[in-house]
């Protein structure tokens, strides 16, 4: 499991609790680290 995609199942977790500027941040960090990473296979998995 890479970085990302780390902060992206720990950002979704957040969203569900209703912690949503927590979640946005995590969501922001991932980008960050790689803006080329591809979300579109996660998205069909893991529903934002």
């Amino acid at each position: 499991m890479t970085i990302n995609t780390k902060y992206f199942l720990e950002a979704n977790q957040l969203k569900r609790q209703g912690k949503l500027e927590q979640a946005i941040a995590l969501y922001y960090q991932a980008i960050e680290l790689n803006p080329n990473f591809s979300w579109s296979g996660l998205t069909q998995r893991y529903y934002i």
